[in-house]
C-alpha cells in the first residue's frame, strides 16, 4: 500500500470503505505494517510497526492525503487531482495508524557474518 508519513510517526493510507481490510480494523485495530527493501539476504533491511488503526471517513481529509501520496510517489504535486479523485474517495476511508512498538533490521551491517 502507499503510505505517508506525520512527523510524529503516524503512518498514514486510504482503502476502500467495504473492503476487508476496512471490515478486519473496524473489528479489531491492532496492526501491523511491514515495509523491506533488498533482494539477497545480505542487503534485507526493515521496519515492522505494530500499532492501532483509526479509520475515518471525512472526503477531504482523504483527498488531502490522496494529494500527498501522489506527491510522494509521483515527485510532485498533480493539477485538477483533487477534483478527479473526489468521487473516489467518497467511497474510501483514511487508515491512521499509531505506533506502539518498532522493530527494525539491516542485514547490510552484519558485514557477511550470518
Amino acid at each position: 500500500m502507499w503510505y505517508v508519513v506525520d512527523p510524529d510517526g503516524t503512518v498514514l493510507m486510504t482503502t476502500f470503505a467495504k473492503s476487508q481490510k476496512a471490515v478486519n480494523l473496524r473489528r479489531d485495530p491492532r496492526c501491523s505494517l511491514l515495509v523491506e527493501s533488498g533482494r539477497r539476504y545480505e542487503d534485507l533491511k526493515g521496519l515492522l510497526i505494530r500499532g492501532r488503526a483509526t479509520l475515518e471517513p471525512d472526503t477531504e481529509r482523504i483527498l488531502d492525503l490522496l494529494e500527498r501520496v501522489h506527491e510522494k510517489y509521483n515527485r510532485g504535486p498533480a493539477a485538477g487531482l483533487r477534483d478527479a479523485m473526489r468521487h473516489q474517495a467518497a467511497k474510501r476511508v483514511l487508515i491512521r495508524v499509531r505506533p506502539e512498538r518498532v522493530s527494525s533490521w539491516d542485514h547490510r551491517k552484519l558485514g557477511g557474518a550470518y
